[in-house]
């Protein structure tokens, strides 16, 4: 975008509004301008609200589970049914239209996320045109409530209508849709509404035009401008904004395309307190057969040593992320070397300067967060300028494969199933079915065995970065480059072979899920993200969800992360794909490799924003020519790149 920006318009068309549709959007105005009067008024003493959930203090990204507190906290469990008939007074007293057995306390924790988490009242309650004021109101009064008591002073609270739950879907904008022609001038006057708001300006992140509804609507979901935003905003944040923009999109014609604001950030892989394994595993934690040896397209890596966090001094793993595959460089007067593929994001943890802190340093339970990173230590200059071939410090920068992270979450399952299978009553078996419990137990330990031999042997050591990025080059097209080459050990260098049809494991429908017509044979060549639609069908192989598939969006999405902020980088425009039935990746699935249906590499996966509930999560790719021109650059020109081809 060039010259001055332009201004939003200062009057509202009709357009082909209803009259209905704008009654209900009168309404729901009217109803979130004073839910944010009130969220203004609370904001300060750690409440937030958004639509379908309200909570005190501030509300986790969901999804979350819940499970009752057995034994695990008796005095808080006496104060909160000493307090449960006061509880209901209150709901009724502020029009909360909650039944009396959805009451609960509970343990609600992220998902898959090691340690108890939070002890909080869920109520679940119907959703109304008053549910912006009352729910507030009710939370803020039980809030004052459990105060009051020391053995619930510490409980949270949450109140929560079916809708929250209710898991969403995404779709593509299809590309003759005339909003994707209109799209372009379109956003410039959005960004100018969003500036004109500082908060907003300063704290968000995703822009992204999508299709999205419950999984129960039906098809085609409505089109929505979905803006994901800061955690720490409120309501009262967005809620001119998002007026604005509907009168924007209604003047030009889209009165039925509407505005999204929602708190959200990207999931990037963390690690884990060794102390505390998580006790259920999420998708693709596990590897279950032997480890091998050679890193291929799509294998686990991650940094290989322990963390401590800081002031707890907890030990514990770094994360997990993708080898997307191999390139070849060349540099005049050498030979060519072939080098694995991945994100920079994904390796920063290898370098000087990382650290891990506690975020509530009374309660190292709660997953850690990254200190800031000194301007002046090593991670700081990479960040700023990249890695060169040449760094000095490169070969302290150990990476292995797999990661520890996924290692010891391994162990930990082969461990249990042994437990489980020797706590089989042998009294009541047959000798042929002892026998064979005691065979599966001796095969399990003994892949127990040469799995943790794999590491104490150091077989797991793979390479070392060999040109990193850093966070502030960018394509011609103001794409993010987030990329690393590292430098496998030549005993261990795989290849860019497709897995075979088995691998991909989703739903198949001929019509939607065709699979690479090039299984089991090396990538050849290269596809363009430019040819959006026409690409059809398009495949990964990441280390956390291993094969799936996916399409392209035909409008890319504006994205401004938090590493973008840091480095003072203004926002980037990023081509989108989207799993047409679930989750195309994961967390721990960065640095993959993204290709079509005929084996052609299409680009290098970085990231995606976390919107709630959403089964099949938008992912942001960088498109491969462009990907091998930055890399051009940040070797100041002196190094060729072209996808190996074997």
């Amino acid at each position: 975008m060039s010259g001055q920006s332009p201004s939003p318009p200062s009057t509202v068309g009709s357009g082909e509004a209803t009259s209905s549709t704008n009654r209900r959007r009168r309404q729901n105005n009217a109803n979130e301008e004073l839910a944010a009067t009130v969220s203004s008024n609370l904001s300060e003493q750690g409440f937030t609200s958004e639509r379908f959930r309200v909570g005190a203090p501030p509300l986790q990204l969901l999804p979350l589970e819940s499970y009752p507190i057995d034994s695990t906290a008796p005095q808080q469990k006496i104060g909160f049914d000493q307090m449960l008939p006061r509880i209901k007074q209150i709901l009724a007293s502020k029009n909360v239209d909650a039944p009396q057995d959805e009451i609960e306390l509970y343990y609600r924790r992220i998902l898959g996320e090691p340690g108890l988490g939070d002890l909080t009242v869920l109520i679940e309650a119907n959703w109304n045109d008053e549910a912006c004021q009352s729910w507030l109101y009710a939370v803020e009064a039980i809030r004052s409530l459990l105060a009051s008591n020391p053995l619930t002073k510490d409980i949270k609270v949450e109140i929560s209508s079916w809708q929250a739950f209710t898991e969403k879907a995404i779709e593509v904008v299809e590309a003759d849709h005339p909003l994707v022609g209109a799209w372009p001038d379109i956003k410039p006057y959005l960004h100018n509404i969003l500036r004109s708001f500082p908060r907003l300006n300063n704290n968000w992140i995703t822009i992204d035009v999508i299709r999205m509804d419950f999984v129960t609507a039906p098809l085609p979901y409505p089109i929505v401008v979905s803006i994901t935003v800061d955690w720490s905003l409120d309501p009262k944040d967005w809620l001119l904004a998002e007026n604005q923009i509907q009168a924007l999109l209604t003047s030009r014609g889209f009165p039925q395309v509407r505005p999204e604001f929602e708190r959200g950030n990207f999931q990037y892989a963390a690690g884990f307190p060794l102390q505390t394994l998580p006790d259920k595993h999420l998708w693709g934690d596990i590897i279950y057969a032997d480890y091998e040896h050679r890193v291929t397209m799509g294998s686990d890596i991650g940094p290989a040593k322990y963390f401590r966090r800081h002031p707890s001094n907890l030990e514990m793993s770094g994360p997990s992320a993708t080898l997307g595959g191999y390139v070849v460089a060349r540099r005049e007067g050498e030979e060519p070397i072939k080098l694995g593929v991945t994100n920079y994001h994904a390796i920063r943890e290898t370098m000087d300067g990382f650290m891990y802190i506690d975020s509530d340093r009374n309660d190292p339970r709660q997953p850690p967060i990254m200190a800031p990173i000194a301007p002046d230590s090593e991670l700081g200059r990479i960040d700023r300028k990249g890695m060169g071939q040449n760094w000095s410090g490169r070969s302290k920068m150990t990476l292995e494969c797999p990661s520890r992270r996924k290692h010891n979450i391994t162990l930990q399952y082969h461990e249990r199933h042994i437990q489980q299978m020797q706590a089989r009553p042998q009294g009541q078996l047959t000798r042929e079915a002892a026998s064979e419990i005691q065979s599966r137990i001796d095969s399990v330990r003994k892949l127990y065995g040469r799995k943790r031999d794999f590491f104490d042997k150091e077989k797991n050591l793979m390479g070392y970065p060999w040109l990193c990025s850093g966070f502030r080059f960018r394509t011609e097209e103001n794409g993010k480059l987030d990329v690393a080459l590292i430098e496998v050990d030549p005993a261990r260098v795989g290849d860019n072979r497709i897995p075979e049809s088995s691998a991909w494991t989703e739903t198949k429908d001929p019509n939607r899920r065709p699979l690479p017509s090039a299984c089991n044979e090396p990538l050849k060549g290269i596809a363009s993200c430019k040819d959006g639609a026409k690409l059809g069908t398009v495949f990964k192989v990441g280390s956390r969800t291993g094969a799936t598939s996916g399409e392209l969006h035909s409008i890319r999405s504006d994205v401004h992360t938090d590493d973008d902020k840091a480095s003072k980088m203004p926002y980037s425009t990023e081509y989108c794909f989207v799993g047409t039935e679930e989750a195309l990746t994961l967390s721990g699935d960065s640095g993959s490799f993204l290709f079509t249906v005929d084996g052609k590499w299409l680009g290098l996966i970085w990231g995606g924003p976390k919107k709630q509930n959403v089964v099949n999560p938008l992912i942001y790719v960088t498109d491969a020519q462009a990907l091998l021109d930055g890399l051009h650059e940040i070797s100041q020109k002196k190094c060729k790149f072209e996808l190996a081809r074997d």
